[in-house]
């Protein structure tokens, strides 16, 4: 209940923001892009780590803040990851897992850097939130990540949970080239203790 009223406040802050910032909208512009995204887990127990490859798409609509050098990014992505080797509860065995998962809303305030006509630097950082959609792992058994039928209690994964980045976004003219961190703020599985990424993704704007 407090995750969701966080949200709804942030959510009601960002449409007020937008609303004020819309008397100025010649800054404003779309970005697209796709994204190199691993995704790492750490155990509960002992030193187990696992690095999940992965890949993106994302979407968000970029707001000037009034004449400020900053804007509100607002937005959404779509992330595949897999992984093979030790399972995250039981290191004596292995399993193939794959995850689908969709952030949205990815809020992010950013700071514009330009450095001459075509050149800008742009630092930022926010909040999101994550569903995930699919997840299986095939092992002795292939099983539904999020099932109770097929997890039990202690392997259960959330379904979604809240998250923060930050990132640095280096613009030529209408092109981009970026690195983020982030990183989960609730236990995405009970037998993991942190999920966190660092992504690198290309895209462009108009």
């Amino acid at each position: 209940m407090k995750r969701i009223k966080f949200f709804l406040a942030a959510a009601l802050a960002a449409v007020c923001v937008t609303t004020q910032a819309q008397t100025n909208d010649k800054g404003n512009f779309h970005k697209v892009y796709a994204e190199y995204s691993p995704m790492f887990i750490h155990a509960e127990e002992g030193d187990a780590k696992q690095m999940w490859n992965g890949f993106g798409v994302g979407y968000s609509y970029n707001i000037k803040l009034a004449d400020l050098p900053m804007h509100l990014e607002l937005g959404a992505k779509i992330d595949y990851n897999f992984f093979n080797g030790e399972m995250i509860g039981d290191q004596t065995k292995t399993a193939k897992y794959n995850l689908l998962t969709v952030s949205a809303p990815l809020m992010n305030l950013a700071f514009d850097i330009r450095i001459g006509k075509d050149f800008l630097i742009v630092p930022y950082g926010g909040i999101g939130y994550k569903i995930y959609i699919t997840g299986k792992e095939k092992g002795d058994q292939d099983r539904n990540l999020f099932s109770s039928d097929d997890m039990v209690t202690e392997e259960l994964w959330n379904k979604s949970v809240s998250t923060w980045q930050a990132g640095l976004d280096f613009f030529y003219k209408s092109y981009f080239l970026g690195a983020s961190y982030s990183a989960n703020l609730e236990r995405t599985a009970p037998q993991s203790k942190v999920h966190k990424g660092f992504n690198i993704r290309v895209g462009y704007t108009f």
